[in-house]
């Protein structure tokens, strides 16, 4: 159950920075969680990397929808033809994995 509600405190707390801080304070997102909902070490660092990817992505996909895929087809373009979906999962990836180690780092700072 803690897993669960690690996840969505990720995801919630990502959302909500994203607004008002820059975008690395997914990691500040994923530390806050993980000292706060963390029991094991594996585990925060799943929850950070499940909830801020999933965050990414959503958002990812929503800001492409909104343009009609024109800005990831162009960025798509400079990465050697990169699809518009596979640029959407390495960001998500990329947002995940900072998150995780936030989140690491926060049950670590907790232990």
């Amino acid at each position: 159950m803690k897993f669960l509600l690690g996840i969505i405190c990720v995801g919630l707390l990502t959302l909500i920075f994203g607004w008002i801080l820059p975008w690395w304070s997914v990691a500040l997102a994923g530390f806050i969680a993980g000292f706060a909902l963390g029991e094991k070490g594996w585990q925060s660092f799943l929850f950070g990397l499940l909830g801020a990817g999933l965050t990414w992505l959503i958002l990812c996909f929503i800001i492409n929808s909104n343009n009609e895929g024109l800005l990831a087809e162009k960025i798509g373009i400079l990465f050697n033809g990169l699809p518009p979906i596979a640029l959407m999962l390495v960001s998500a990836l990329i947002g995940g994995l900072i998150a995780s180690f936030g989140s690491l780092s926060g049950y670590h700072l907790r232990k």
